[in-house]
């Protein structure tokens, strides 16, 4: 089973240029009393690989490991029937529902919209397909952003301490499940608006901005910003349109949508 990249989180403790820093500063004042000042409480913020076993539709990823797949909600019904609605760029139809078809954690399929640039898919679970936010949520860490590409799941995972990340690497060894640390920071914040961002869209946001995408008039076109992203033009337009989406709410909070928009 592959656990590449979380040598970091051994048993006896973190690296020290990991998690070198100090919560709590104090020193001495000059009448002799002992001042403390208290930092924010520290986030560990990880992107992080997962794919294999019983992982949630990681047969399907595999299958069609060109497609971007972004989970949008996950339901569970009366009778306990778990579903994830589902988008999906640079996939046909026929090569969605082949690789829905022969996973084995996969109940059942049904296509709800389909655009141009991209299908929507509601996927009913098998009962033994494993779904991660649920037990990171018991352990109180956040989702920040799920993208499955590369036939891969990579999620974007805020952590309130150390022994929560090596509890969620535990419960995916157990079930077999590769989990891959891609990168790992501690902050001193709860966060900001950029931090809800996947790192592909802040990667496809960056990119525009430095090329002149936004520019009036336009020094970059779409076509050229796929190409330097490696991906292609719809996938581009996905991840903007989200990425825009996402600033927009957390900017402004919940905004009512016009009707028939």
């Amino acid at each position: 089973m592959d656990t590449t990249g979380v040598a970091p989180f051994d048993e006896e403790g973190a690296r020290g240029h990991e998690f070198g820093r100090h919560a709590d500063v104090s020193r001495e004042g000059d009448d002799g009393d002992d001042t403390t000042t208290d930092a924010p409480p520290a986030v560990i913020v990880a992107s992080v690989r997962l794919s294999g076993g019983p992982l949630a539709l990681s047969e399907s990823l595999a299958a069609i490991s060109g497609a971007s797949v972004q989970p949008n909600h996950h339901t569970v019904a009366r009778d306990g029937e778990r579903s994830l609605v589902l988008s999906i760029v640079d996939a046909s139809v026929d090569e969605v529902e082949a690789a829905f078809a022969g996973d084995s954690t996969v109940e059942g399929f049904q296509a709800v919209q389909s655009f141009p640039d991209r299908l929507t898919y509601r996927v009913a679970l098998a009962e033994s397909a494993v779904l991660i936010a649920p037990t990171s949520l018991e352990l109180g860490s956040r989702t920040v952003a799920v993208e499955g590409r590369n036939g891969e799941w990579h999620a974007d995972f805020q952590f309130p301490d150390r022994e929560s990340l090596v509890t969620l690497r535990a419960f995916c060894e157990a079930n077999d499940i590769s989990f891959t640390v891609n990168s790992l920071s501690e902050t001193e914040y709860p966060g900001t608006v950029a931090d809800d961002l996947s790192e592909s869209q802040r990667e496809t946001l960056k990119t525009a901005y430095e090329s002149g995408y936004f520019d009036v008039p336009r020094e970059f076109s779409q076509t050229e910003l796929a190409e330097e992203l490696g991906i292609s033009t719809s996938a581009v337009s996905d991840r903007l349109r989200r990425a825009t989406a996402q600033l927009i709410e957390e900017r402004f909070g919940s905004l009512d949508r016009r009707e028939g928009s």
